[in-house]
């Protein structure tokens, strides 16, 4: 196995390109948001505007999903846009299951190789793959969910 620059590996006629982790480290995100003025209260037509605007609740819910599995999905206006929203989600299955095919080809390659380090890179590479399984899953049970509303 040779090792050529910028982190590329070369094995008989296979190139691997390691890409560099994330840090361990946790780190911590600070937005700042300007502040409303609440001295203005809005005024009632404001408040009518809003109310227009407002999203109705799920009147349909899937008999095998949860109910809190839907406070993290969009109410669809319409059937159409319920339509949509399935063929999205279905589109990030499909994705999803390509990763995961291209996951699995790099562990049956960290598997062949014979050094040290590659111990800890599998288990990252089985982690990354675990929440593949579960982004997976949550996308086709929202597909399900949208598909449900206009049966």
């Amino acid at each position: 196995m040779a090792k050529t620059s910028f982190g590329q590996i070369k094995r008989s006629n296979v190139s691997v390109y390691r890409m560099p982790t994330q840090s361990k480290v946790p780190t911590r995100v600070v937005r700042h948001y300007p502040q409303e003025s609440k001295s203005n209260p809005p005024t009632a037509s404001q408040r009518n505007e809003s109310s227009k605007t407002t999203m109705t609740t799920w009147t349909k819910k899937h008999p095998s999903l949860q109910g809190s599995f839907y406070d993290s999905l969009s109410v669809p206006t319409d059937t159409a846009d319920a339509k949509l929203k399935e063929q999205c989600h279905l589109d990030a299955v499909n994705d999803i299951k390509l990763q995961l095919d291209v996951l699995q080809q790099e562990i049956e390659i960290e598997k062949l190789s014979d050094q040290p380090y590659t111990e800890n890179y599998l288990i990252e590479l089985h982690e990354k793959k675990i929440k593949m399984l579960n982004a997976q899953r949550y996308h086709r049970n929202a597909s399900r969910a949208y598909w449900y509303t206009y049966q």
